[in-house]
């Protein structure tokens, strides 16, 4: 009898050791100083709930650093993870050079196939960015409260709502 209760006792055990840990995203600052200069760090975080989708597309995020003084950004930068914090969720990925909407003072990066959290549009979430030098350093910037943003609010809108570029 004792057997019988030792196994799924062991068995959970197992299961739980061997579930996947999500990395909490590093300690960031609020701003991002290179060779003098303030580097703007501009997340964007989108979800579109297209007609008769019950759940939404998974999260979209948009990363754009922008050189504030509107020279060119210094050689080698790049936005290269994301890290996404809705109260104890974090998603962790890899970000992509968006080079269609990349210039002189300005590139982009982004990230899609997201998770489908309870973020609708009007929530807010944390958002860790990996930013590095090629050569140089590594810097994580922290951005709070950043608004989720449908891109059905983004496309129609001609201002610039919290949330879209």
């Amino acid at each position: 009898m004792k057997y019988f209760l030792v196994l799924p006792v062991l068995a959970l055990t197992l299961l739980l050791a061997s579930c996947h840990h999500v990395a909490e995203p590093p300690p960031g600052q609020p701003e991002l100083v290179v060779d003098g200069r303030q580097i703007l760090v501009e997340p964007s975080l989108s979800r579109d709930f297209p007609w008769g989708s019950r759940d939404g597309d998974p999260l979209l995020v948009y990363i754009r650093l922008v050189a504030s003084d509107s020279i060119a950004l210094p050689v080698g930068l790049a936005a290269t993870r994301a890290w996404v914090v809705c109260n104890a969720d974090v998603w962790e990925t890899g970000l992509t050079e968006h080079v269609a909407w990349k210039s002189d003072f300005h590139s982009a990066y982004y990230a899609d196939g997201g998770p489908k959290w309870k973020l609708t549009p009007g929530l807010t979430a944390d958002v860790t960015v990996r930013i590095i030098q090629s050569g140089g350093g590594t810097w994580d910037i922290l951005i709070r409260d950043c608004v989720v943003a449908s891109l059905q609010q983004c496309q129609s809108s001609s201002s610039r709502r919290p949330g879209c570029w």
